[in-house]
């Protein structure tokens, strides 16, 4: 399964969900499980719904009734509070794919879970971690603080951030966010741009303009999905891939796989 497997469900990712995922099973009555058996190979999209959690509970369409939007920005908080004292320490002894996607998690979460600080640099917390989904995150804007998090995971191979905010006081300005994400990203073989509030010919300029001899080098899946009709959808396709192609003179540039 891929971060493209399912279309993007716009219902959020409960707070139990997430917990869910990546607190350490500590239930003696619940028999120990694989983290395959617990379904962390592939990706899950952003909001394709879970049949059961690990206790064998119903998924997240069971647990509509624990969100208040009219409420959002104190449930935010709590939420923030809770994550960072029940992550387990222990979480990325072999983890390789994690989904925050519909959730309420901030900067300060996302670095303590992602980094650990140290003298020189900062380090990779989860070593194995190869695909990320923070699809529709909207406490995560796209500003340096969150380049600078995404910035030292060279391991990471697949991202997901469509459906995010492009704008805010932190955020970075439109002209240069696709830059500064590549720039902190240059690993990825695999990126869902999909459904960003730019609008399809707004983000198929940042694409074409974007240094393709510098950036990505090594991309090869690239989501840019706005639910237009099949031909439209096409020629988008053999639009953007000709713009591609042309930002690639030093070198040819290997096929990029484009999903619109």
């Amino acid at each position: 399964m891929t971060i493209f497997d399912t279309a993007a469900l716009w219902s959020p990712v409960k707070e139990r969900a997430i917990l869910e995922l990546i607190r350490e099973d500590d239930d003696s009555d619940v028999e120990s499980e694989s983290e395959e058996g617990r379904g962390w190979e592939g990706v899950r999209l952003a909001g394709e719904s879970f049949a059961q959690d690990s206790t064998g509970e119903g998924g997240p369409a069971d647990w509509e009734d624990e969100v208040d939007v009219d409420n959002a920005t104190a449930q935010d908080a709590e939420w923030e509070r809770r994550f960072l004292a029940k992550t387990s320490p222990s979480l990325g002894a072999n983890l390789t794919t994690l989904n925050l996607a519909f959730s309420p998690i901030a900067l300060k979460s996302l670095r303590s879970l992602l980094l650990h600080d140290h003298p020189s640099r900062p380090l990779p917390a989860l070593p194995h971690l190869t695909v990320l989904q923070l699809a529709a995150t909207p406490n995560l804007p796209f500003s340096q603080p969150f380049f600078d998090i995404l910035k030292p995971l060279v391991q990471l191979r697949q991202l997901s951030v469509a459906g995010k905010l492009v704008d805010g006081p932190t955020a970075v300005p439109t002209p240069v966010l696709l830059s500064r994400l590549a720039a902190a990203t240059s690993t990825l073989v695999v990126i869902d741009l999909s459904y960003l509030p730019l609008g399809a010919e707004q983000l198929d300029r940042l694409i074409g303009e974007l240094d393709w001899d510098a950036r990505w080098p090594h991309l090869r899946r690239l989501g840019v999905r706005m639910g237009a009709k099949a031909e439209e959808r096409e020629s988008r396709r053999k639009a953007l891939w000709a713009a591609i192609a042309l930002r690639g003179r030093e070198k040819p540039r290997p096929w990029v796989d484009i999903i619109t």
